[in-house]
């Protein structure tokens, strides 16, 4: 960022309204960087977000079981 730009600051509904537009439509990271005119990178951190949020314990397990399954082998 260069020196005395301001950092964007966006809203909680404005990236959950993102990363819904970028699953309905199946728009690439890129795409939809460029469609709302965000910084590179940024739709695939707010998605992990989005995801790591609504997990259930369920996905937890499986992935903790794959994962131990990783190592036994």
């Amino acid at each position: 960022m260069p020196k005395g730009e301001q950092k964007k600051m966006y809203t909680g509904e404005y990236k959950q309204m993102v990363v819904d537009k970028n699953r309905q439509e199946g728009l690439s990271y890129r795409e939809a960087e460029r469609q709302f005119g965000i910084s590179r990178g940024i739709t695939t951190k707010w998605e992990r977000i989005y995801y790591e949020k609504h997990r259930t314990d369920e996905d937890k397990y499986k992935e903790v079981k794959e994962k131990n399954l990783r190592y036994i082998c």
